[in-house]
């Protein structure tokens, strides 16, 4: 079945958007990560229907993660884990939690200037 989709003005650039896999939740989720910012993120998004009338659903951000960097890459590493990687060299893992709709993201590892090519 198709998704219709409206879309919304994010006021950053993306560079980055990956799909939570559809065994994972039940519902539509992506991640975004952005570059070229004063403050760039990782957002977590899902889908929603403003008018039960209308068969249209909106992007709507459930949380953001502020990063150091432009976010280079967003990688799954399980079914509950993403790896990101930034221009400054560093990289996290970050758990995502679909029962923790505030606050889905939550930094397991880090590794500061993992990939810095000096």
């Amino acid at each position: 079945m198709p998704l219709n989709v409206q879309g919304t003005f994010v006021s950053q650039k993306i560079n980055k958007i990956r799909w939570i896999p559809e065994d994972y939740v039940e519902t539509k989720h992506f991640f975004t990560g952005s570059w070229d910012d004063d403050i760039n993120s990782i957002k977590v998004w899902s889908f929603e229907t403003l008018n039960e009338d209308e068969d249209v659903d909106c992007p709507r951000q459930l949380s953001e993660y502020k990063v150091e960097g432009d976010v280079t890459e967003i990688k799954f590493t399980d079914k509950k884990t993403i790896a990101a990687s930034f221009s400054n060299g560093d990289v996290i893992m970050l758990e995502v939690s679909a029962y923790d709709k505030q606050t889905p993201l939550r930094e397991v590892q880090s590794w500061k200037k993992l990939h810095n090519f000096g």
